[in-house]
């Protein structure tokens, strides 16, 4: 049976714990060089799959969208339509790849 140590060698997602990368990989004669996060479908997946990354990067574009959205949002359209507008710019970018 393996000891402790060589089991969290190969799951060190689960165990959160720091550990050093494998020997460089190669690929089709290439080194392929070990990133610490990964964007795949615009979204920021780090090491220990908090996605901390990705949440400061969703909350500043919410912020630029309703920034750029001000000027409309405090005209005197009615109020069915700032609904629509904050449906359709904001609330997207808020909900994309977040959990259910």
């Amino acid at each position: 049976m393996a000891s402790r140590r060589e089991r969290n060698e190969y799951c060190p997602s689960i165990t959160g714990q720091q550990r050093t990368f494998p020997q460089k990989l190669r690929l089709r004669g290439r080194e392929v060089e070990w990133q610490t996060r990964v964007r795949y479908l615009g979204v920021q997946i780090d090491r220990s799959m908090r996605m901390a990354a990705q949440v400061k990067h969703v909350i500043h574009q919410s912020r630029a969208a309703r920034s750029m959205l001000h000027p409309v949002l405090r005209s005197h359209l009615p109020f069915w339509a700032k609904v629509a507008l904050y449906k359709g710019y904001i609330q997207p970018q808020l909900t994309y790849a977040a959990p259910a």
